[in-house]
């Protein structure tokens, strides 16, 4: 009697899948943007215009913030959104970039206005790939300005 391994190769599961020959198509900067719905392409191209005007300051503060580390420098603002459309009252995104080197600094927020859609967020997307690597979200910590009591020296 042999004693081989007969292995199925037809019932893989996505993990095994990913980590194969063609593991680039599961992420999602090889996915194409399909979504069926106009409202969600304009809703997201407005968010895209107005993450290029605003800043970090203008965020609104009765809004849900989550802090979106260990991004890929292959992620953009865009690819962000795109990844996170899934979620109705996503209302910013933005991903910080270090000016002299000109690449994301490897971390980013999203803003929710619904809490809802910020916790199944955390729930659903916590260590997704996003990009070329998964991703760790927490909830975003604003900072308190600096004044002459809480300034560091």
């Amino acid at each position: 009697m042999s004693s081989h391994k007969i292995i199925n190769t037809t019932k893989t599961s996505d993990r095994r899948a990913a980590a194969g020959t063609k593991a680039t198509r599961y992420l999602h900067t090889n996915q194409e943007l399909g979504i069926a719905d106009d409202k969600k392409i304009d809703k997201s191209f407005q968010l895209l215009q107005e993450i290029k005007q605003n800043s970090k300051s203008d965020w609104d503060p009765s809004h849900f913030r989550l802090f979106v580390g260990n991004i890929g420098q292959d992620v953009d603002e865009e690819l962000l959104l795109r990844s996170l459309i899934k979620y109705p009252s996503v209302s910013k995104v933005q991903i910080p970039k270090d000016h002299r080197k000109g690449e994301n600094k490897g971390y980013g927020f999203v803003s929710f206005s619904d809490p809802d859609d910020y916790i199944r967020c955390f729930k659903e997307m916590n260590g997704k790939y996003i990009g070329s690597k998964p991703v760790e979200l927490k909830k975003a910590k604003s900072k308190e300005p600096a004044t002459k009591k809480n300034r560091k020296r």
